[in-house]
């Protein structure tokens, strides 16, 4: 399972019917989303088609969420 940060860098509000389209692949689910049109995203199986089609939207941006264990 991984985690990913998706960013709206448009104008105005999220557009919903791109929501829509990025949370119909298969096992993907909305965490999280923030004033600031940040959208966390679980998904839960290969992200491949995900982040390609999140390269076609053209204000989107999508980054694997890292964490970083602290020594």
């Amino acid at each position: 399972m991984s985690r990913f940060v998706l960013v709206f860098r448009g104008p105005g509000e999220i557009p919903q019917e791109e929501l829509r389209l990025i949370c119909e692949h298969a096992g993907a689910r909305i965490l999280d989303m923030r004033p600031s049109k940040a959208v966390l995203l679980e998904v839960d199986g290969p992200a491949v088609n995900l982040l390609a089609d999140v390269r076609k939207l053209k204000h989107w941006i999508a980054s694997e969420q890292r964490t970083y264990r602290l020594a």
